[in-house]
This record gives C-alpha cells, structure tokens and sequence, in this order.
C-alpha cells in the first residue's frame, strides 16, 4: 500500500486477503490474485456513486432498451467498473451440475410504500416456517442469512416489488451464474437474469469458507441499497451454532436521500449493547453504506480501548496482524472485519461510529454495558 510519498511494503507473513479495500484520496495499492473459477466478474468501485450510468462518456444509442430490463452491468453501469471474463482453464473437463443441496431457503425481496417520507422502504426477508411472510413485511434490518462451509445450499430468490431487482453474495466464492450482476453473472447464452417483479431465481453456493460476509441489491444501486435491501451473510462451520456472545454491526443508511442519517442494524438510535465480564465477544463489523467509510472506536471515557481483529472479508488475518492493538479502524463500503473484545470487569463503554469525515461526519454512539 502506499500514498503520495512513499510505499510500504508487506513481507509474505505480512499480506492478508481482502475483497474489498477502502482507499483513501491518493492512496495505492498493489494486489495478485489467481482466477479459480469460470465466468464473468466485475471488478469495481464500491462506493455507489462511482459507478452510477450518469458517468458513461458516451450517450446510449436511440431505441436501446432500458438498463433494468436488459443487462445491468452493461447499460447501467459506468465509471469505475471493469468486466472480466475468466475462460476455463486448458484441458479442463466440462464442469459438473451443481450438487444436491442439503439445505434450502427462500428469501423474500419486499417492499413497503412512504417508508422514507414518500419514498418505499426495502428489505429482505427469509421465510420462517412453511407460511411466507406477509407481502409488506420489510424488516431493518434485513433477515441475517446464516449458511455452512462445505454444506450445498439453496436459496429462492422471490422479488415481491414493483420493480426489478438483483441479489449479489458478496465477498463468497460461488460459480459465477448466482453471483447476482443481472445480464453479466455466468458465461457464454448462460447469464443470470434481472429479476422481474412476481418473479424468482435459485441461487447454489457450497462456501469455501465461514466468516463474515454482506448480501446486497445489484439493481438500481443508489435506491435500494440505500433504503434497505442489504444483510448480513454469516457462514459457519459445519454443525456450528451462531455463538451468543457474537455481537453484528451492520451499518448502512436510512433512506435514498442525500441528507439521509446512517443506520445501525436498522436504525438511527441504535440500542445498548450488553456483554459479560471475562467473556470473549466477537465483533462482526459490515459497512454496507452506498459511499461513505465508517471511523470506529471503542472507548471508555476518551481513552480508546484495546481488542484484537482476526478477520477481515471473512478471510482469516495472519499471525503478525492477529495481536491486541486500539481499538479503532477505518471500515470502507462493502468491508467486513472481525474482533474479538474481552473484558475483566464490569463497566460502561462506548461504541463509536464517525461516518464521513472523522472530524465533521455523524457520530453515533452506542453504549456497551459490560456485566
């Protein structure tokens, strides 16, 4: 990583894999990758604006269709957004089906009208038991999906709004037809499709990996993300319960207009959070907002306290990165990160979020009662 001035550079030990990397004016950074996986991809800016349609330096042809109801990632976005297609390797055999899945879900795209003033609201929703939720029923924040490594899963995307939408898993390795960029995800005759209303599409993962990831909109980015269509995306280990003692974050906005106040898990006015003393809690930290970073501290009084990160985009940090340090990092849009927090005593501690800029930007802060 560098800046105007000068490089640092990471030893082997040193490196980490990331997804997303929040880069600030005049930074730069240097990455590898190896292409495991057939299909077409993006490669993007994560923050919304910058790859809005309004940055395309050409003008569309006369008669082209609109964007939503042909190939999004071809007509609706521009600016920073590059596509890869990545061919299977040379004599590879033809691919496999997709395995049974063990596990099936169906997730709900959902809207509510004058949510946000006379704007809709937007979530999604995952059925419990075998009645679907009711038709408005939006929820902030959206259902957390919880799904296992190794475990073939399968999940019904059904769109119950007026207009099109696209679901996106990101940060998980999957084949490249469920990765939710309508019109560009999978190869060849074989591309996913924009999702219409009264419609539904089955998504197949088996995750690589668990950790903390995000599930979003990838339709009309700069509405729906911003008014609610994001979750969490939790994979565990097989036979693996979600731990008690886990405490999510998950940061975005309340609503589509530019003067909207930032949420946290679903809120502005967020509640306390409890943890015990001489308990070991796991911080799970999403930035899903649609432009802007997130400055995080843990304080007690003004003084920032000490934990330990061990994960970041649900990949697992190394050893050198892994030990206590303050309590406070730069969370970008689209990152995830873990920490673990562990306190002694009992206390009162305060969970700060600066988003923006981190002298003028919106402060929240949330209570951390340690019992």
């Amino acid at each position: 990583r560098g800046d105007r001035v000068r490089d640092t550079v990471f030893t082997e030990p040193q490196r980490r894999k990331a997804v997303t990397e929040y880069m600030s004016p005049g930074a730069t950074m240097t990455m590898s990758w190896v292409p495991t996986r057939p299909g077409n991809w993006l490669f993007h800016c994560h923050l919304i604006f910058h790859i809005d349609q309004a940055l395309r330096l050409a003008a569309e042809e006369p008669g082209e269709i609109d964007g939503h109801e042909a190939g999004h990632a071809e007509r609706d976005m521009a600016g920073l957004v590059m596509g890869v297609r990545v061919a299977p390797a040379r004599g590879s055999v033809a691919q496999a089906g997709d395995p049974r899945a063990a596990r099936k879900l169906r997730l709900f795209v959902d809207e509510k009208p004058n949510v946000f003033g006379n704007r809709p609201g937007f979530s999604f929703v995952l059925q419990e038991g075998d009645t679907p939720p009711a038709r408005d029923s939006v929820r902030f924040p959206s259902s957390t999906v919880v799904v296992y490594r190794g475990e073939p899963t399968e999940i019904t995307v059904i769109n119950r709004t007026n207009g099109h939408s696209s679901t996106h898993w990101h940060g998980i390795e999957l084949e490249s037809f469920y990765d939710g960029v309508a019109g560009w995800s999978g190869a060849g005759s074989r591309v996913a499709p924009m999702l219409a209303p009264g419609d539904s599409f089955v998504v197949r993962m088996t995750p690589d990996r668990a950790g903390t990831f995000i599930y979003h909109t990838h339709s009309d980015e700069t509405v729906q993300l911003s008014s609610g269509l994001y979750g969490a995306l939790l994979v565990l280990e097989p036979g693996q319960q979600r731990d008690p003692n886990e405490r999510l974050f998950l940061m975005g906005e309340g609503g589509p207009e530019l003067t909207a106040v930032p949420f946290v898990n679903g809120t502005s006015t967020p509640q306390p959070i409890e943890l015990t003393s001489g308990t070991t809690h796991r911080f799970r930290l999403i930035n899903i907002s649609t432009a802007n970073p997130k400055n995080v501290r843990l304080l007690m009084d003004t003084l920032v306290q000490d934990w330990r990160p061990f994960a970041k985009d649900g990949a697992g940090l190394p050893a050198v990165q892994r030990a206590p340090r303050p309590a406070r990092t730069i969370l970008g849009p689209g990152e995830t990160m873990d920490f673990e927090v562990k306190r002694d005593k009992p206390g009162v501690l305060m969970f700060e979020i600066v988003t923006g800029n981190p002298v003028t930007g919106n402060v929240q802060r949330i209570p951390v009662v340690v019992r």
